[in-house]
């Protein structure tokens, strides 16, 4: 009986750490996302800035054409 006891512990520690370890894994890989993420952000940023800069150009070359 006292090796049944010792055993579930075992296998519950086995457990628990393995959750452990995947936990960490999932945080690591959301961490990546993350950082993902925000590089995406910046970078359409730029690109919506870049647009909005080229677009004004436009508008005021075509209208300098109309003048």
């Amino acid at each position: 009986m006292f090796f049944c006891g010792v055993e579930s512990g075992a296998n519950l520690e086995a457990i628990k750490e393995s959750y452990v370890n995947t936990i960490d894994e999932v945080n690591e890989e959301l961490a990546v996302i993350k950082s993902r993420c925000e590089q995406l952000d910046a970078e359409k940023q730029r690109l919506s800035d870049e647009l909005e800069r080229r677009t004004t150009e436009f508008d005021r070359d075509r209208s300098r054409q109309n003048v």
